[in-house]
């Protein structure tokens, strides 16, 4: 369109260049100033045909990282809502009992579980709770806990000697 109007407006100058008879100066001089604008025009519009073929579209880096970062934030919403109203606590034994997700130390523990309590086997209860105690630092604080709590228990339960 720019190209059309440009031409269309340097051919006008041109006839006005040709045919100017009131003022011929004045008119000449306006149509050359006006063909040397076309002409400029026209240059600039072929600039932007050969320039237009190589225009990418680009994305600023910020505006990726931004997007990243928002998909991350949704996700770790989502994540929490589902943990927060107990689905997610649902999903993880769903896991569990179809056997998906299971950590390797657990699988381990249950293992020498099942192997304390068959009657052939080499490995005893004391064994497991020390594993375990070993692999939990958490069952460990409540094991030292419930045993510190039971010798209390018995001993006020015993009568006193006399």
């Amino acid at each position: 369109m720019i190209r059309a109007n440009a031409t269309e407006s340097k051919q006008r100058f041109e006839r006005i260049d040709a045919n100017a008879e009131t003022d011929p100066k004045a008119v000449r001089a306006d149509a050359k100033a006006g063909k040397r604008e076309q002409v400029a025009i026209l240059a600039a519009s072929e600039e932007i045909v050969r320039a237009l073929p190589g225009v990418k579209d680009v994305t600023p880096w910020w505006a990726t990282l931004l997007s990243w970062g928002l998909i991350a934030l949704s996700v770790v919403g989502v994540v929490a809502l589902l943990w927060m109203t107990g689905l997610g606590a649902f999903v993880k034994r769903l896991l569990a009992a179809v056997g998906l997700l299971i950590p390797a130390a657990e699988r381990r523990e249950a293992n020498l579980a099942a192997k304390a309590l068959e009657t052939d086997s080499d490995v005893s209860v004391r064994e497991w709770i020390a594993a375990r105690r070993a692999a939990d630092p958490m069952f460990d604080a409540a094991y030292r806990r419930e045993r510190r709590d039971r010798k209390k228990r018995a001993s006020a339960e015993r009568p006193a000697a006399d």
